[in-house]
């Protein structure tokens, strides 16, 4: 299977709050930032509970996924 494809049945088996978390200009295998954003509708309990299935489902069956954040410099 496409690894695109793959992205998409994971985001499918994880439901409805999962849609869209790993499309972004990322690839597949990146949780889309937008998606975490963008979760105005939904508590944070509803989030993590996609973000674990996503990555426990994506873990299991070997399909890498990433967190994209922003790496702040440390200071001296």
């Amino acid at each position: 299977m496409e690894e695109a494809a793959y992205a998409d049945a994971l985001e499918k088996f994880c439901g409805p709050t999962a849609k869209g978390a790993l499309v972004s200009k990322y690839g597949p295998h990146a949780l889309s930032p937008d998606w975490a954003l963008d979760r105005r509708n939904l508590t944070i309990e509803q989030v993590g509970e996609a973000m674990m299935c996503l990555t426990s489902a994506s873990s299991v069956s070997g399909f890498k996924v990433y967190l994209v954040g922003n790496e702040k410099i440390r200071e001296p």
